[in-house]
Parts: structure tokens; C-alpha cells; sequence
């Protein structure tokens, strides 16, 4: 679809639909798996325009997981194919990395509208397009990611942003943390066997 490299970009780097919107081929190294953020797209009397990204700490550096990699490159490739059938041509490291069928860059509002009419569309729980947001920094927890490294990846300029907006633990996680609770206290009150 339209959206699906956009969206599982998003599930695999936390970043704000307005950053993904922005994000350049410039910003890409997939052969060293990084990525730049240091723009961001909004809407200003109804016109895209790109500006700094939210906060200082927006500006960003960090890694792609394997799966974005190998997503961007199908992207990329599929991207250039409907790019010189449309006549635009190559566009090069300027152009958008995420841009809709007919070329044109992509609305902030109008990516998340897409994206609701996917979930609709799919029958999937009501999910909003920022929910991705979410979802990455809890999968990235539940993998076992550092906070302090999630928190950076999202840009956010304080670790508690991170973990009391985005942090939703995992009914697995609660219930490892009740086993690890219940073998610390047995081992702690079984009685002592003398020799």
C-alpha cells in the first residue's frame, strides 16, 4: 500500500509523523543502518512547510533495526520504478523518502487520515497513526532496550516523558515481573535444611 513503508518505519524508530514526513534519502545510510532526524513537516494555513523538529533533543542520530532497512530498500526501489513512470525521474538523496503514488509530498494530516482508513479498512482495533509512537517505545522495552536509549531514539528531552507517556507494559511483562517476585520471596522463606 501507499503507507507501508512510512508505517513500519514508524513502528521501528518511534518517529513523530510530522519527522517521518520530512525525512530526506539524505537522511538514510542504509548501508550503516542509520538514521538523521532534523527535520520535521506541519501544516501552516494549510500548507506543508518543514522547520525544526520539536524540541532540541529532536535532533537526532540513532540506528534502524533490520527490518526498516530491509523495508526502506524495497521502498526506495519500488519509489524510483513509479518515479520515472510518472515522469518525475530520479530525484536523488533531496528527494522525500516517503512521498504519496502521485509523487507529491506527504500531508501530516492527510498520512494519518491514510493510515485510519487502513485500520478501518483491515478491521484492526481503533488505532491512531501516534499510537505507532507508542507501540515502538513498548515493544522496545519489552526487548529488553534500556529506557534512557528509547528515550534518545524518541527524541525526548527527559526520560520520564518516555515512561509516564509512552510506556505500556506488556500483560506478559506482568506477568514475568510476578514470577520473578514470587521466586525471590520462596527462595527467601523456605527454611534453611541443616547439615
Amino acid at each position: 500500500t501507499e503507507i507501508e513503508a512510512v508505517v513500519t518505519t514508524a513502528i521501528g524508530t518511534g518517529l513523530r509523523r510530522g519527522e517521518l514526513c520530512a525525512l530526506r534519502w539524505s537522511d538514510l545510510d542504509l548501508d550503516t543502518a542509520r538514521i538523521s532526524v532534523s527535520r520535521s513537516a506541519s501544516l501552516l494555513n494549510g500548507e506543508v512547510i518543514i522547520k525544526q523538529p520539536k524540541t532540541k533533543q529532536s535532533r537526532r542520530n540513532d540506528a534502524l533495526p533490520a527490518f526498516v532497512v530491509e523495508a526502506l530498500r524495497r521502498h526506495r526501489s519500488e519509489q524510483r520504478k513509479r518515479h520515472l513512470l510518472l515522469g518525475i525521474g530520479n530525484r536523488g538523496t533531496e528527494g522525500e523518502a516517503f512521498d504519496r503514488a502521485d509523487g507529491t509530498p506527504w500531508n501530516p494530516n492527510e498520512l494519518s487520515r491514510q493510515f485510519s482508513r487502513l485500520v478501518r479498512r483491515k478491521k484492526l482495533p481503533p488505532t491512531r497513526f501516534h499510537d505507532l509512537r507508542h507501540g515502538y517505545a513498548t515493544l522496545a522495552l519489552a526487548a529488553g532496550v534500556p529506557l534512557k536509549i528509547v528515550s534518545d531514539s524518541m527524541g525526548h528531552a527527559r526520560i520520564g516523558i518516555t515512561a509516564d507517556t509512552y510506556v505500556h507494559p506488556a500483560d506478559e511483562q506482568k506477568h514475568a515481573k510476578a514470577r520473578m517476585l514470587d521466586d525471590f520471596l520462596n527462595g527467601a522463606i523456605k527454611p534453611k535444611r541443616s547439615a
